[in-house]
């Protein structure tokens, strides 16, 4: 009788060979996304300044019960070599209400004066969101030169979920560029590899405590 063959253990450990063969990716990308809500299939054709708009943002009404990130689309409004922190805030109800997660600082440098580009904001840990109800992405400059932010420009609203904020006041007919949602990450080959070298090890240990005993 082949004992190794009929090891429960052994068994485990060719399943996890195959879970390992299989989900071992040719080209691992750190994360794939999964986008929620977003307003981001045009080019911004207005951007206004952060700091002097400020309380400035979108609303928006999630599907998924999370966010871990933000894009934003951000433009230099500070000259040549300008460096600029931000962040972002998410909002339970209106842009004054409860704040419910907070972004990392995000470091922007520009040295064309007229620079724009999109700006991806993580969270430490993902946010919790009631699904159907309403939030607020706050956009804040913590220090720095200017930053503007980019929208549709009107004059008809781009998102049906929700408005941009203007100086703390929703603007029926302007929608800011943004997307939000959650980054999933993608194991490292390394902890794939240890999973598939567990399974050997296990297995054949276990064929050898069973071979000692007939």
């Amino acid at each position: 009788m082949n004992i190794l063959k009929h090891s429960p253990i052994f068994v485990v450990g060719v399943v996890c060979v195959a879970v390992a063969v299989s989900t071992t990716p040719v080209q691992a990308a750190p994360s794939f996304t999964i986008v929620d809500q977003s307003n981001a299939n045009f080019n911004p054709s207005l951007f206004q300044n952060i700091q002097a708009f400020s309380p400035i943002g979108q609303e928006f009404i999630p599907n998924l019960l999370s966010l871990n990130f933000v894009d934003l689309f951000t433009a230099n409004f500070g000259g040549f070599n300008n460096v600029s922190n931000l962040f972002v805030n998410i909002h339970q109800g209106t842009i004054t209400g409860p704040i419910v997660g907070t972004s990392s600082l995000v470091t922007l440098s520009s040295t064309n004066i007229s620079s724009s580009d999109i700006s991806s904001f993580d969270f430490a840990s993902p946010v919790p969101l009631v699904p159907n109800n309403l939030y607020v992405i706050e956009a804040v400059l913590a220090s720095g030169g200017a930053r503007g932010i980019g929208s549709s420009g009107g004059p008809l609203s781009s998102y049906p979920g929700g408005n941009q904020i203007l100086n703390g006041v929703p603007q029926p007919n302007n929608d800011l560029w943004f997307r939000e949602g959650i980054k999933v990450p993608i194991p490292e080959p390394s902890s794939v590899l240890g999973i598939l070298t567990f399974g050997i090890l296990a297995g054949l240990f276990h064929s050898k405590k069973l071979v000692k005993r007939v």
